[in-house]
């Protein structure tokens, strides 16, 4: 009874076997042709990637992990060897603008921030010759303003006595030998820090006291006031500190790339913030020859009048320089360099949606532009947004060219994925 049973079992699968595979021929016979013929021809898709993160590619479509979006997929007739090409729908979606880039002469004008500083060149500086004391001050702060001529303080010096009596004696001598011996004695009294004032002082009282009074050889600004009544001071020993206000440095830090462009003598513009975008002129008096390690600028001082006393040190401006606009170049904006470390490049629109990244080298800059001297033609059209992107896609996609392939199935490690790829 059992041995029936298993024949008949075998039996009844052998015929299903048989019904299944029957079935299977006779759908291939009626399969479509024109569906097969469309097979073949499918776009080859290499991955999939979210737009919003292109360097991120799936091995099969889907809704993207990242945005609420689904996955794009990238064809192998899409990879370009030296760039990307972008469907005419997504170009603008992806915000690329483009411009023909044509040689032009670009008034080249810098502006830089600068600071108000005293004109060192105008500054006075009063020291005693000899040992004396300060008997008085008529001025006892620093920063008061003092005029030419006004008495400052009131010295007191043994040697001093003894030069004027002497002068004044030799000056009153009938002999032409004393009155030539007089001019020895007065040149002597400005070598002891006299002034031409306190010497006709002393002509004119005729007195010989020890007490001298030193006046403002200029006027200004008392930046400086060391001393105090009653204080003795040595020979060389800082008095006081004058500077003028009636003329004043500007000094502009600027990178040492535009300050080469300077020259003395170049007229400028100048806006002072403190009163209230004020402009004024000047000219350029030196582009100093020295380079701040820690930042890479040249200071360019500039001299300004400043009759009025309004500008005092501290203050900042606005410099505008406007340069002679040179010879015809190639003028790209800044906005569609991509700058790195080792080199500069640019996207360049080659239309019908393929781009292409092509390496440059760069010169002068000015006024939101960039002189290309090499790697760009006349006529060629750039990239001046979404470039970064394209320089992205670029690099991925090449990766994913036969001869990549071909590089990666030769290589030490065939089993490993590519790098970026997701599963």
């Amino acid at each position: 009874m059992n041995t029936r049973n298993l024949g008949l079992a075998a039996v009844v699968v052998a015929l299903a076997l048989a019904l299944t595979a029957w079935l299977a021929y006779r759908a291939g016979q009626h399969s479509d042709p024109v569906s097969a013929t469309d097979a073949k021809t499918e776009r080859e898709v290499l991955y999939w990637f979210d737009p919003m993160m292109p360097d991120k590619h799936f091995d099969k479509p889907g809704k993207s992990p990242f945005m609420d979006m689904q996955l794009v997929p990238r064809y192998a007739d899409e990879v370009m060897a030296a760039g990307v090409k972008v469907a005419a729908d997504s170009v603008q979606s992806l915000g690329l603008r483009s411009q023909v880039i044509e040689p032009s002469q670009l008034a080249a004008r810098i502006t830089a921030s600068a600071t108000v500083t005293w004109n060192l060149r105008e500054e006075a500086r009063l020291d005693t010759a000899v040992d004396a004391q300060v008997k008085r001050l008529w001025v006892k702060a620093p920063f008061d303003s003092i005029t030419a001529g006004a008495p400052l303080a009131a010295l007191e010096a043994p040697s001093w006595a003894s030069a004027i009596a002497e002068y004044l004696a030799l000056r009153g001598a009938d002999s032409a030998e004393a009155k030539a011996l007089a001019g020895d004695a007065r040149r002597r009294l400005l070598r002891l820090g006299l002034s031409e004032v306190d010497i006709r002082a002393a002509e004119r009282s005729g007195q010989h006291a020890a007490q001298v009074i030193v006046h403002a050889p200029i006027s200004g600004v008392l930046t400086e006031l060391p001393v105090r009544e009653g204080q003795w001071l040595r020979p060389g020993e800082l008095i006081a500190r004058i500077n003028p206000l009636d003329s004043v440095w500007l000094e502009a830090a600027l990178p040492q790339a535009q300050a080469t462009q300077l020259v003395a003598g170049a007229k400028v513009a100048i806006a002072i913030d403190a009163l209230g975008g004020d402009m004024r002129h000047g000219e350029i008096e030196q582009v100093l020859p020295q380079i701040d390690p820690r930042s890479r600028t040249q200071t360019v001082r500039i001299v300004l009048a400043n009759a009025d006393g309004a500008l005092v040190p501290g203050q900042f401006a606005r410099v505008t320089v406007q340069l002679p606009p040179g010879k015809p170049a190639l003028w790209v904006p800044d906005e569609a360099l991509i700058l790195t470390g080792a080199q500069a490049r640019l996207a360049l629109d080659e239309g019908e949606g393929r781009y292409r990244m092509a390496v440059v080298s760069t010169g002068r800059r000015a006024q939101g532009h960039t002189e290309i001297r090499s790697g760009l033609k006349a006529g060629q059209r750039v990239v001046l947004s979404g470039q970064f992107l394209l320089d992205s896609e670029a690099s991925l996609t090449q990766s994913q060219t036969p001869a990549a392939a071909e590089a990666d199935a030769h290589s030490e490690h065939p089993d490993e994925p590519a790098a970026g790829t997701q599963p």
